[in-house]
């Protein structure tokens, strides 16, 4: 019987479990354009700013401890250009406990500060950088995309596009259909605002599945 082939996500978890590192790339690429209009600098180039600014990276290593306001964790986070620290003090970690993990990808927004030694162990050179909020890759999606534009080349299967559309329905992220016809024609269609979607998780997986992930963009 045959089998599906392993997705980009998928083999570099499994190379990790069975290697202990990525081989063949670094899961982070998988996101990199996806978040690129939303997560406007890499973790190699951060630098203290007074507003705060959005970062992204997969969680490496993570450890927790207690202070005297409660507990708190230490998340590193990888985009592969570089590695970050982040603090996230008990105000915060109480509701985003459970998406800290490794191998998960994490947006932040976060304070970054010039830092010297601190009562919650920070070292007393280098970046110190806060967390005031924490989302998962579904939460990002659903706060911030403005479409989803799906690509397909030769006839569509209306059937089968509506059948996974529907469990997502009604929601405010459109549809976008891009075509190209047999003869090399292309054009796009936006569907009515009754189409439009939560770009939940499952419904991305779904389509990315059915039409490759290259044919599967979520627009911000």
């Amino acid at each position: 019987m045959p089998t599906r082939e392993w997705t980009d996500a998928e083999r570099l978890v499994n190379e990790k479990t069975a290697l202990g590192f990525y081989v063949s790339g670094h899961p982070f690429q998988s996101f990199a354009a996806e978040l690129a209009p939303i997560v406007r600098q890499s973790l190699a180039t951060l630098q203290p700013r007074k507003d705060p600014v959005l970062i992204a990276g997969i969680v490496t290593a993570l450890r927790i401890q207690a202070s005297r306001r409660g507990k708190m964790a230490f998340v590193t986070l990888d985009d592969g250009q570089g590695t970050a620290e982040v603090a996230i003090f008990n105000e915060t970690f109480d509701s985003v406990r459970t998406l800290l993990r490794e191998d998960e990808l994490l947006v932040m927004e976060v304070k970054i500060m010039q830092r010297g030694g601190g009562e919650d162990g920070s070292p007393a050179s280098g970046l110190r950088i806060i967390a005031d909020q924490v989302l998962d890759i579904g939460a990002i999606r659903k706060k911030f995309a403005k479409s989803l534009r799906l690509a397909f080349n030769g006839g569509a299967d209306a059937g089968r596009l509506h059948e996974l559309l529907a469990p997502f329905r009604p929601g405010r992220c459109s549809v976008v259909l891009q075509y190209r016809t047999p003869r090399g024609l292309t054009g796009e269609i936006e569907f009515p605002e009754a189409w439009a979607v939560n770009p939940d998780n499952a419904l991305i997986a779904q389509l990315q599945d059915w039409l490759a992930p290259e044919n599967v963009r979520v627009v911000y």
